[in-house]
């Protein structure tokens, strides 16, 4: 069964295959990345949802929204998501390597020298370690909640006040 349509206005009828044609434009490509483009794609990068980003750079969710889908500033996304993840490695790493050499350093100290390191030194160390592999100290606590009542309150004051007149 056929389709015929006809519009006010159109000089012939729309058929189906008029219907079907894609008519949507092709949405704008960046031309040129600005410094707002590379905070927005850095906001990404780092984790942040569109609508994160977009309190935090300015940009509507429905102009984000287009952008990801632009091939330039997905390079630039892709681009901000390596060196995050460099830069978090780099960073790792050095932590690592650094506590490595206080490590090496406390236990020359302790095998060769072990009257220079103090007791509260060594104390300290020992808890801080334990409480980093898991062995922290518990705490417990118990919450006791009173309520006093309004009326309560009243006939108190009212008594003292009565104490103090005596």
């Amino acid at each position: 069964m056929a389709l015929d349509l006809e519009i006010a206005g159109e000089s012939r009828p729309l058929t189906e295959s008029d219907l079907l044609e894609e008519t949507v434009a092709a949405p704008p490509t960046v031309k040129r990345l600005r410094d707002s483009h590379h905070a927005l794609a850095r906001a990404i990068a780092s984790g942040l949802t569109p609508q994160q980003a977009s309190l935090a750079t300015g940009y509507s969710i429905s102009r984000i929204s287009i952008l990801q889908r632009d091939p330039s500033f997905r390079d630039l996304m892709a681009h901000y998501e390596r060196t995050h993840d460099e830069a978090i490695l780099d960073l790792e790493g050095r932590i690592v390597g650094l506590a490595a050499d206080l490590m090496q350093e406390l236990r020359e100290r302790l095998e060769d020298n072990p009257e220079t390191i103090d007791n509260e030194t060594l104390g300290k160390v020992t808890k801080d370690m334990l409480d980093r592999a898991g062995y922290a100290p518990i705490t417990r606590s118990i919450s006791i909640n009173k309520s006093v009542g309004i009326g309560e309150r009243l006939d108190r004051l009212n008594q003292r006040r009565r104490d103090d007149a005596v």
